[in-house]
């Protein structure tokens, strides 16, 4: 993991975040990570955006997309350092004035890259890519803070489908590697690993397995003598 990449995430604990949640997906989920707060902090935000322009500055992009309304901040604070143009793609247009899905000035058919703070199957990013090329505007490259990397993610249909439009992918951080991070780090407990696996390999039925249930109960507690709650 990137050196100052590991420095924000020690100094910003509260992005890890102790459940049970139910994602935007439906699913219930024992822990999440809620990069979302970087944005309050100047210093972290900034030093996330630096390290994905990097990246970027050698992709193949004309725009830096923001994703309504979670890839907004961290899409402008790209655009300020790669000076390459930014512009938001909606999930849902107005009815009235432009009608537009995507907000801000680009060439028919320019190349973008869409910017977000999360990617888990993939549905919302499935969306907001057909809504842009509605407009003219083709994304071939999607980059996330954070990406789910368990089977039951990676195999979906919506991941197959960015496969087939020969969409990229890119993350700076993957939930199993973040999960042994905070691990290793002693800042979560040691068995946040099991409890996660359980979640993992059945993300919609595993809540209602008693004995997974109750090791998330017992892993809960711990927690929260951590600090975590």
């Amino acid at each position: 993991m990137n050196a100052n990449l590991a420095k924000i995430l020690i100094s910003n604990l509260n992005c890890f975040v102790v459940g049970p949640v139910k994602s935007s997906s439906g699913t219930i989920v024992p822990f999440y990570f809620e990069f979302r707060k970087l944005y309050s902090n100047p210093k972290a935000l900034k030093a996330v955006a630096q390290l994905m322009s990097q990246i970027i500055k050698k992709m193949k992009v004309d725009i830096i997309a923001g994703a309504e309304t979670a890839g907004i901040p961290l899409a402008t604070a790209i655009s300020l350092e790669t000076k390459i143009p930014f512009v938001y793609i909606k999930k849902k247009r107005k009815e009235f004035l432009t009608k537009k899905y995507v907000e801000g000035e680009f060439k028919k058919n320019a190349l973008a890259v869409l910017i977000d703070d999360t990617l888990l199957y993939g549905r919302t990013k499935q969306h907001l890519i057909n809504n842009a090329r509605h407009d003219g505007l083709i994304v071939n490259n999607i980059f996330v803070i954070y990406i789910s990397d368990s089977k039951s993610y990676a195999n979906s249909e919506e991941r197959y489908w960015f496969k087939q439009k020969k969409i990229n992918i890119r993350h700076l951080l993957a939930r199993k590697v973040l999960t042994k991070f905070f691990v290793d780090e002693k800042l979560i407990p040691a068995n946040t690993a099991q409890v996660d696996k359980y979640y993992a390999a059945d993300p919609v039925g595993w809540s209602r397995n008693r004995k997974y249930w109750q090791e998330f109960l017992v892993w809960k507690q711990e927690c929260k003598k951590l600090g975590l709650l």
